[in-house]
């Protein structure tokens, strides 16, 4: 699974190119499957992702492990 992301690119009122991105949601959704005694600092240090689940507010939804 993947996001596209595009903004176009103005010149005036003209839209002249656009910018698209793909990211890939593969790493994100193997960091999720593992289990991990590590902090949320110990993740990002190491350079994993910390992942939460918002609600359509975007504010966290509680987990087991959020309090």
């Amino acid at each position: 699974m993947a996001l596209t992301i595009a903004a176009p690119v103005m010149n005036g009122d003209e839209i002249v190119a656009a910018v698209v991105a793909i990211v890939s949601f593969q790493e994100v959704f193997k960091a999720v499957q593992q289990t991990s005694s590590k902090s949320a600092r110990e993740l990002l240090d190491g350079g994993l992702p910390v992942v939460f689940v918002v609600d359509q507010n975007g504010r966290a939804s509680p987990t087991p492990t959020l309090q």
